[in-house]
């Protein structure tokens, strides 16, 4: 019978022969769905170095980040997920078109994109009963990204960490670990995007001895409270102004810390709508002014946060911070006070810019190096992190020029 021998694509020979330092994008938009973060990244490959060389986000238009809260409901029609996912797509392709317009760089100097879409649903195995399948979605058609840009894509990482029966969730700890391990130093990487996750990495540290989950909301309750109660006229809560002129309720507080996710142990991942809508509408029947409201979420979120790392960093030195949480400055008071209350050595609270990558930009920067990963051949998930039964090589992979083939016979 016929067989067939598939050489590297062109794409893949760029990667891996085309010298020893390449260009990849990777693209980021979370939970709180405001926006795509395009991060350009530098890889010399021997030996290892990662260097980020220009980062934008790109905000979604409010008609189209509409339509993605939207959809977030189970009752969204087939159809309109069907279209979301194809414009997404295109909305992802046009954030690497002008994030190479702006730096004056041709999509052929472009090895790969990384790109982790946007989630529209994660249903992990923690959160499921026996009887029901674990799966994850994250809309923004690789192939659309991958042919309006010319580059070759990575997409969909998510989803080989659940087909091994993991969370799909956290995946950025590899990177934190393959970039951010200190030879004497336990740093804890804190990122307060739509949730907050955490990853722990002993002193000098081998992958099998990280810890890492997500702890519970990041600044994704505090937005939506915001847009809530203002109906939409307002976004979030800039620099925490209102939050910082309320006070946090005591009662609601100890309340929202007995949430059952609070309580698991990881490996666990967290879903937005559990510290969504549900959780909004409730709040927000409380009697309270929204200045206090914002307060007493801050300091769900920082102490949730710090049980966590309580729990499961053993020994921290440093703790650095990324994403849109950092920007509440309310929030990241509240959090240096509960680390400074909880541990009785001092730990030093930074944001990540300390190491030199804005945190803004770690996430994208973050699947650029996965997406290279997946394109070495390496695994990239953590199982004692997600759960999963094994490692495993994440994304799917989306060419643009033709693979060379020979055909052979046979007997």
């Amino acid at each position: 019978m016929p067989g067939f021998d598939l050489f590297l694509s062109s794409e893949l020979e760029m990667i891996f022969l085309g010298g020893n330092k390449i260009f990849g994008i990777g693209l980021m938009s979370g939970t709180s769905a405001d926006g795509i973060d395009a991060a350009l990244v530098k890889i010399t490959q021997i030996p290892f170095k990662v260097e980020l060389k220009a980062f934008f986000a790109f905000p979604y238009s409010r008609k189209i980040r509409t339509r993605i809260l939207n959809a977030l409901s189970p009752k969204t029609q087939l159809k309109e997920i069907g279209e979301l996912n194809m414009e997404i797509g295109e909305q992802f392709a046009q954030a690497v078109l002008k994030l190479l317009k702006k730096e004056r760089i041709s999509p052929d100097s472009i090895a790969f994109i990384g790109s982790h879409g946007q989630t529209l649903y994660h249903q992990p195995p923690s959160s499921v009963a026996e009887n029901q399948p674990p799966f994850t979605f994250q809309i923004g058609e690789g192939s659309v990204i991958a042919q309006k840009t010319t580059i070759l894509t990575v997409s969909d990482f998510r989803a080989a960490d659940i087909a091994c029966g993991g969370e799909g969730a956290p995946l950025v700890p590899y990177v934190d670990w393959l970039l951010f391990t200190h030879p004497k130093k336990g740093r804890a990487l804190l990122n307060l995007g739509g949730i907050a996750n955490f990853t722990y990495l002993p002193p000098g540290g081998k992958l099998s001895e990280i810890t890492a989950g997500d702890t519970g909301p990041g600044n994704g309750l505090l937005d939506s409270l915001v847009q809530k109660k203002f109906k939409g006229r307002i976004s979030c809560d800039v620099d925490g102004r209102l939050a910082s002129k309320g006070k946090v309720d005591q009662k609601i507080l100890k309340e929202l810390l007995s949430h059952p996710f609070i309580q698991k142990k990881i490996p666990k991942s967290a879903e937005k709508s559990w510290f969504g809508k549900e959780l909004v509408h409730k709040l927000l029947r409380k009697k309270l002014a929204i200045e206090d409201l914002l307060a007493t979420a801050a300091a769900f979120t920082a102490e949730s946060v710090v049980l966590h790392l309580l729990r499961y960093a053993s020994q921290i030195d440093e703790i650095y911070v990324s994403g849109g949480g950092v920007k509440n400055l309310t929030l990241m008071k509240m959090l240096q006070k509960k680390v400074k209350e909880t541990f009785s050595h001092k730990i030093s609270v930074y944001s990540l810019e300390k190491l030199g990558i804005p945190s803004k930009a770690k996430e994208a920067l973050c699947f650029a190096i996965l997406a290279y990963e997946t394109l070495s051949g390496k695994p990239s998930n953590v199982p004692q992190v997600t759960g999963a039964e094994k490692c495993c090589i994440l994304g799917k992979i989306s060419l643009v020029k033709e693979l060379q083939c020979r055909s052979q016979i046979s007997l």
